[in-house]
């Protein structure tokens, strides 16, 4: 009788990574859909690109908060297109 609980823990830690592994094979393999960020290059270019859509400098960006915006910030704000877009991330910000 003593061998009987060490068969039940044994067979169900087989089922149990038997059907782990089966789950990992049914999963499809993650694909990268992340956008790569922008070179320091890139950057100053879209910099350019919005204060010409803006009809000059991007105060907010510029004067109001140049000392506490990361670059990841700075960066994800020049990469939005639309200036509904700037008011929301400003808004947040």
């Amino acid at each position: 009788m003593g061998s009987w609980p060490r068969q039940v823990v044994l067979a169900f830690s087989i089922f149990l990574l038997w059907s782990v592994s089966l789950a990992a094979q049914e999963q499809p393999a993650p694909q990268d859909n992340s956008v790569k960020p922008l070179s320091s290059k890139e950057l100053k270019k879209r910099q350019k690109q919005l204060n010409k859509e803006l009809g000059g400098k991007d105060d907010w960006l510029d004067e109001a908060v140049p000392d506490i915006i990361t670059t990841d910030e700075r960066r994800a704000y020049l990469e939005l297109s639309t200036n509904e877009e700037r008011d929301q991330f400003r808004e947040l910000f």
